[in-house]
């Protein structure tokens, strides 16, 4: 008999998922009763699926492929609807009409309750959750590897109950308690729903679950990731259970009835930004750190409070609020001159730098808020030969400055002005932050002020090694407090090539450009 064109093999045994089952479970569990080696070859036998892995959480994305599973299952389309999610740009998913981040999810390292598996026979919808490591009924930690092998337990294994390497029943192995506070947190995001944060003042904000997901992400960054601007797509679901764990510790200790106060978590937030530290402003880390944070969509109010010192940090108020609804009209360019009580090679110098802009009508003037980010800059922004001097840490003149391809005056329209402005050093304090090797002990190397201070010339050492560093041309070197440049330490091979006599006079044409955003 000739069978349909949209026939799909059954199961000699069905089984209807069970409330609150994982789908990924359920799969294994529909697998191993009708004799399938596991998920994929379940999947592979009806033509549905066809990932490496035998389970991805794309697959909730395919309302066909759910439906052809349901009817595979029980015969019945619609069994599975309830598990059904909608993919959205950039890698999210709205699943029970929640925002989740994709890199909340295990598509592929699954995590278990011993004694859930005892009690219930299948593996909870939560536990594909990476925030949540722990159960809340048995007050234990999810285990993610088998205890008897070491070996991770993942969605390709045979068995729901067993480990795919060793065969040892999960069922059979110990909890290791946990405090109820980090069961609260493992709840919290388990139940999918909004969260309660308290801001820098304590005001109590109602959170939505995915950003509370990117603060539990934030706390997951190495310090370089934060301090370089990196935020990865992918972190959370690749941290083996027990560092999941550690940041959902990190979350309890600022939970109360409740409601978590985000200004606990600032002791995590700003030692990460030491190397940017070294930018003689005050402001700079906690800028820095809100900058990250907002780029992960955090509102400003949780990013300050997790970033920001005691106090808050001061607003940035608009043209508007600082002249209280009456900011003055400037039409002209000695007007805006007056204003700022500059001169013209300045003014020219913020155009060219794209801080302020000429105006399209001059009935209407200039910007007033652009005009203030130009005061704010010429007063926050820059900094003097001393400050540079140290965060470069050798002995710098003006010499040197003028004829640096590192380190260039931020106004070439008035070559009397030698101030170089911060954001231009935050480029290279970050770069060479994605770049270092944390653990790159001072005893393993050679201090590049040491280095330097052989030469005739210091800063042409310290200028070289920090643009190859830069470029990532320089082998694992190490970087200590107070992360000025001086404190690099370089292995003893690499240092070798600075030790060499080209480096007893300036050589300009060596030291190549590392060049600021325009």
């Amino acid at each position: 008999m000739d069978l349909p064109s949209n026939w799909i093999p059954g199961c000699y045994r069905n089984l209807p998922i069970v409330t609150g089952e994982s789908l990924p479970g359920y799969l294994l569990r529909l697998a191993e009763a009708n004799g399938y080696a596991g998920i994929q070859p379940l999947l592979r036998a009806t033509g549905l699926w066809t990932s490496k892995n035998g389970y991805s959480f794309k697959l909730r994305a395919r309302p066909e492929l759910l439906a052809a599973i349901g009817r595979m299952a029980i015969g019945d389309p619609h069994h599975l609807d309830s598990l059904g999610a909608k993919e959205l740009k950039g890698q999210t998913y709205l699943f029970h009409n929640v925002l989740v981040d994709g890199d909340a999810l295990l598509p592929e390292r699954t995590q278990v309750c011993p004694q859930c598996l005892v009690k219930d026979g299948f593996v909870k919808e939560e536990l594909e959750l990476g925030p949540v490591t722990a159960c809340s009924r048995h007050h234990s930690r999810l285990i993610d590897a088998c205890p008897a092998c070491g070996y991770p337990l993942r969605w390709t294994r045979t068995s729901l109950m067993h480990c795919g390497k060793c065969g040892t029943d999960l069922r059979l192995l110990p909890g290791e308690p946990v405090d109820p506070e980090i069961c609260e947190v493992a709840e919290d995001f388990a139940a999918l729903a909004p969260f309660r944060a308290a801001g820098h003042n304590g005001e109590v904000l109602t959170v939505e679950w995915d950003i509370m997901f990117r603060i539990f992400k934030a706390l997951a960054l190495p310090g370089s990731a934060i301090a370089a601007d990196k935020w990865p797509k992918k972190l959370v679901q690749l941290l083996p259970a027990h560092e999941r764990h550690a940041i959902a510790e990190q979350l309890a200790r600022v939970r109360r009835n409740g409601t978590y106060f985000l200004a606990g978590l600032r002791w995590n937030a700003l030692p990460a930004l030491a190397p940017l530290t070294a930018v003689p402003r005050s402001h700079v880390p906690e800028r820095c750190a809100m900058h990250v944070l907002t780029e992960a969509w955090l509102p400003d109010e949780l990013a300050e409070a997790i970033c920001s010192p005691e106090r808050p940090l001061p607003p940035e108020l608009s043209g508007a609020e600082v002249f209280h609804g009456r900011p003055p009209t400037l039409r002209t360019q000695e007007e805006v001159l007056a204003f700022l009580a500059t001169d013209m090679g300045t003014f020219d110098g913020l155009l060219a730098r794209e801080i302020l802009t000429l105006p399209t009508d001059e009935d209407f003037g200039y910007d007033i808020d652009e005009v203030l980010a130009a005061q704010t800059f010429l007063y926050k922004g820059l900094l003097t030969l001393p400050e540079l001097s140290s965060i470069v840490g050798v002995p710098l003149d003006w010499d040197d400055l003028t004829h640096s391809t590192l380190i260039r005056p931020w106004n070439p329209r008035n070559p009397a002005d030698l101030r170089v402005a911060v954001d231009d050093l935050l480029i290279i304090q970050k770069r060479l932050t994605e770049n270092w090797t944390p653990g790159f002990e001072a005893d393993q190397g050679v201090r590049l002020g040491d280095l330097a201070g052989m030469a005739v010339r210091p800063f042409q050492v310290v200028s070289d090694v920090v643009v190859r560093a830069c470029r990532g041309e320089v082998g694992d070197f190490g970087w200590m407090s107070p992360f000025d440049w001086a404190s690099i330490v370089l292995s003893e091979h690499d240092a070798e090539e600075w030790r060499s006599p080209r480096f007893s006079t300036p050589s300009p044409s060596k030291t190549a450009a590392l060049q600021p955003p325009a």
